[in-house]
């Protein structure tokens, strides 16, 4: 079968046969990857859902690509993946008591702060969420389309913010090295600074932040809007703003409109109702393309990060219509062409909720 068969598009029979089911391992097992690997999305997923005591389990995430290239991480602060591997099998084949079990059994590097940190389990249960909404107010902080704020309150009046329409949105990007598999060195410009892909896009700004504000687990945008195209894609990107102004790539996510509808069974949710991590119905009849011009609710899904954004720093979100590092050109699917708006307002209180640590 082809590649582009319909069937290889859908959760099916098919896939369901071939999929490893995590919760019956029963070996021990360590689980890593990096914060920019093609494949991050589901390693944290596959932790969570084994069956295993901690120690018997654990999670490593450094400052990799799936080529575990270093980024800005000085010398001695990276743990060295092939030492964990021999421990930990050392452990567990050899039966050598060498004090593995005691890391972690969560490992992650905070990129923001280059450290690397343990937690007993991840997301910590200490994780407050937090709602960001989107303003039309300028923030005075950016380059784009609008120059929207992140605020704290909804606003009272219905604002829109259009234009929408780059095919090539997403060409120098964060996935420009985490969707080529680190081929491209996560050290290239379009890594370390995503100011100029802000400019065609939308973006929503916090004021200077006056104490940290350390990201920890998932996050997810709750996105009310409306586009002329057939099946618009929505991408989200989030960034850490310095005072020089350089905005820092943190993590990203993204949803095509005929994929929205939502497992509620198997979707994560913040104590306040707040989808933060959504799983789709990946079936037919659950696709549905919205009507050119309709408003919809999109919850769209961003990869959890473990980051600590400074205080005097700014969190910013921008919000754009392609991502050609990772997926084809809208020039090339033509479904995907037009202009798309994001709505804000008392009845579509589009925001960001995200995941907070002390």
């Amino acid at each position: 079968a082809g590649m582009d068969d319909g069937h290889l598009n859908w959760d099916n029979r098919l896939w369901r046969a071939r999929s490893v089911n995590v919760t019956k391992i029963k070996v021990p097992t360590m689980v890593y990857t990096g914060w920019e690997d093609l494949f991050f999305r589901s390693t944290p997923r596959q932790y969570r859902s084994m069956k295993l005591a901690a120690g018997r389990k654990q999670l490593v995430i450094g400052p990799w690509v799936h080529y575990t290239f270093p980024k800005s991480v000085g010398p001695g602060n990276s743990y060295a993946m092939p030492d964990l591997e021999i421990a930990w099998f050392n452990r567990w084949l050899k039966g050598i008591r060498n004090g593995i079990t005691r890391l972690g059994p969560v490992t992650l590097f905070d990129q923001g702060t280059d450290k690397w940190r343990r937690y007993s389990d991840w997301p910590p249960r200490s994780v407050r969420y937090r709602r960001f909404f989107l303003s039309a107010k300028k923030s005075g902080s950016a380059v784009s389309l609008n120059d929207g704020t992140l605020t704290g309150r909804a606003t009272t009046k219905p604002q829109a913010n259009g234009g929408l329409n780059d095919p090539d949105a997403g060409a120098c990007s964060r996935s420009l090295s985490q969707y080529s598999a680190g081929t491209i060195p996560p050290t290239n410009p379009c890594n370390l600074d995503q100011r100029s892909e802000e400019a065609a896009a939308l973006t929503y700004t916090t004021p200077r932040l006056p104490s940290d504000l350390h990201l920890n687990g998932p996050l997810a945008l709750t996105l009310y809007g409306k586009s002329t195209a057939a099946d618009p894609l929505w991408v989200a990107r989030i960034s850490d703003v310095t005072p020089e102004g350089t905005s820092v790539p943190v993590t990203q996510g993204s949803l095509l409109a005929s994929r929205r509808a939502l497992d509620p069974k198997r979707s994560r949710y913040a104590p306040n109702g707040d989808v933060v991590e959504p799983f789709y119905r990946q079936k037919p009849r659950m696709s549905h393309a919205p009507r050119p011009g309709s408003v919809h609710k999109y919850n769209v899904e961003i990869l959890a990060t473990d980051w600590v954004i400074r205080k005097g720093h700014r969190l910013r979100l921008t919000i754009a219509g392609a991502d050609v590092s990772h997926f084809e050109s809208s020039e090339s699917t033509p479904d995907q062409i037009g202009n798309s708006t994001v709505l804000i307002g008392p009845n579509r209180r589009s925001r960001l909720t995200v995941g907070i640590s002390k």
